[in-house]
């Protein structure tokens, strides 16, 4: 993980002090984004039901794969949680289970196609998880230690992490009954740019559902990401 995605300089060690958000750290992940991204988001901001017809994205192999079976075609409608390539601009994401062998492999292209529990998704980063983890937890500060990078070499990504296993069952742990809830708060977030309160609760429920398949510490969550 480079400077550009994740500053060397706000990773802490487990067990010391909390680290509070402040709003530079939110200014280095906002760098990600393209600037084509920013034109994208203005356009939807004056065209918003254009927009969403425009930017809903196809399924991919790998979405089909996991909603239907290996060699199937996947004829249901898309999941309305693809919808949120437009509240939240960003690149390609993924979070999926594997071991740390499987997840080395899949440093370069992401969990796409390959057999391992996973979650396709769009605009999903470590602050956006940080504010999930937060709503969930109750937590009073923002802390963005989520996460530890898998490589560090990579300046124009693609980037790897592993999820702390804390997080992982913090999230694993979300009940059926929370799930509206916790949605709601975190549509309201900053990094959702206006998701409507109902809009994340697909998202929510798939990562709570892939951080229950986790078995730490032989087999753990990540987070690809693409820009």
């Amino acid at each position: 993980m480079s400077d550009t995605f994740r500053p060397a300089a706000g990773r802490r060690p487990r067990g010391a002090a909390r680290v509070t958000h402040s709003p530079g750290r939110r200014g280095l992940a906002a760098l990600r984004v393209p600037l084509v991204a920013g034109v994208a988001l203005t356009l939807c901001l004056l065209a918003p039901v254009g927009c969403a017809k425009a930017a809903k994205p196809a399924a991919s192999p790998a979405t089909q794969h996991a909603a239907t079976g290996a060699g199937s075609e996947n004829t249901e409608p898309a999941s309305p949680r693809d919808d949120a390539v437009v509240w939240g601009v960003g690149g390609d994401s993924a979070f999926f289970v594997a071991t740390a062998e499987q997840a080395a492999d899949l440093t370069e292209s992401g969990p796409y196609g390959r057999d391992v529990p996973k979650m396709e998704v769009k605009a999903l980063d470590p602050v956006k998880l940080a504010t999930l983890h937060q709503i969930v937890m109750g937590l009073d500060e923002l802390d963005l230690d989520v996460d530890e990078p898998v490589d560090v070499d990579r300046p124009e990504g693609p980037w790897l992490v592993v999820i702390h296993d804390d997080v992982t069952a913090a999230i694993g742990r979300l009940g059926d009954g929370r799930l509206s809830a916790v949605s709601a708060a975190w549509a309201a977030t900053d990094e959702w740019r206006g998701a409507p309160a109902d809009g994340l609760i697909p998202y929510v429920r798939e990562l709570r559902d892939l951080a229950r398949q986790a078995r730490p510490p032989a087999r753990r969550l990540y987070l690809w990401m693409s820009l």
